[in-house]
């Protein structure tokens, strides 16, 4: 698996994992797709674990996909990418922020509570694992 996409219509793209000679992960490309825009930007690792938190993230949405009060939300390092999700009943709001000083991107994807996140969620954890280098532990 070399991406994982969120989305349909709009889409929240992560992609081209890079990791130091030891296999620590160092950055990711993460990519809003809209029609016939496309914005990329290379979003850095959280020294010593990498994109666990956004990992959590994702497995917190889907361990309660019945619900929760108010906003749930991750950020990156730099703050670069940065990520909202609401409950709304059986959806979840998904609201992200792409920071690029010259060309910002903030967009909104529906995902389904339930199966959806589930998916999500094993997805980026395998591609994590997946993009690791041979040898590298």
């Amino acid at each position: 698996m070399d991406k994982v996409e969120i989305g349909q219509t709009q889409r929240l793209i992560f992609e081209g994992v890079k990791r130091s000679p030891v296999g620590e992960m160092e950055s990711m490309v993460v990519s809003v797709a809209f029609q016939d825009l496309l914005a990329r930007r290379e979003v850095a690792a959280h020294y010593g674990n990498g994109f666990h938190d956004l990992s959590m993230f994702f497995k917190d949405l889907a361990e309660h996909w019945t619900g929760w009060r108010g906003i749930k939300s991750y950020s990156s390092l730099e703050r670069d990418l940065q990520l909202e999700a609401k409950h709304t009943g059986s959806r979840v709001e998904l609201t992200f922020d792409l920071h690029d000083p010259e060309f910002p991107v903030r967009g909104q994807l529906t995902v389904e509570a339930g199966e959806e996140l589930t998916q999500i969620s094993n997805a980026l954890d395998e591609f994590m694992a997946l993009t690791k280098p041979t040898g590298a532990r």
